[in-house]
């Protein structure tokens, strides 16, 4: 038995617990809006740190920061350390717009002495606000296989069907018949009379197919 006297009470109730829920959920809605907005704007404080100013949590080396070297010993130094970051990060792309934004935040900060653990301080900085191409992998490319037509297992009709010059062919397969929509003859290949239905080629080569009657079913 229903615990509703009528359709409207029932009606009434569903409206009032819908609007109950949706009282309910609308803090966390706005809850989670204002989160998405704080994230945004952090994302975007962060990213102008990186790309357009010196940035203030800039990480440097303990005992690079006052270093000197000569001019060829420095570059040797950090060519070594830039090929030892990518080789022991593999989940590094360095694409050239990679490097770019990379190398101009170094110079951005006044760095010019940069070993490994530089790179990879500056590397998770930029992806964490999604500013660098991350490695994609290549489609495979499925190249479809090519079946050649077993003729062998197409159906033929029976010879007793067809009239001599009706199933001789040349020696190449190939049998002059009649177009199936002008009429006017044609030559056939082998292939393209092996995908005959019984029909076609009745039509195509003008078979006279006898009448089936009782007696041909008890001979």
């Amino acid at each position: 038995m229903s615990r509703f006297r009528s359709e409207r009470d029932r009606l009434q109730y569903e409206a009032w617990k819908r609007q109950d829920e949706e009282e309910q959920q609308r803090p966390i809605k706005q809850a989670g809006a204002r989160l998405s907005r704080t994230v945004g704007e952090l994302i975007r404080v962060q990213r102008s740190n990186l790309l357009d100013i010196r940035d203030p949590d800039f990480f440097a080396s303990p005992g690079l920061e006052n270093i000197t070297m000569e001019m060829e010993a420095a570059q040797r130094f950090n060519r070594e350390e830039a090929a030892g970051f990518v080789r022991e990060n593999p989940d590094y792309f360095p694409s050239q717009k990679n490097f770019e934004l990379l190398a101009s935040y170094m110079e951005r900060n006044g760095c010019t002495i940069i070993d490994r653990a530089m790179w990879k301080a500056a590397v998770q900085r930029f992806k964490a606000v999604g500013l660098l191409d991350e490695r994609t992998e290549p489609e495979t490319v499925v190249e479809p296989v090519q079946v050649e037509p077993d003729v062998n297992s197409l159906p033929r009709l029976p010879l007793s069907h067809q009239t001599q010059a009706a199933w001789r062919r040349d020696t190449d397969g190939s049998q002059e018949g009649f177009d199936l929509n002008s009429g006017e003859k044609r030559m056939y290949t082998s292939f393209q009379i092996d995908r005959m239905t019984a029909d076609e080629y009745r039509r195509a080569f003008r078979l006279s197919i006898p009448a089936l009657t009782k007696a041909n079913f008890t001979k």
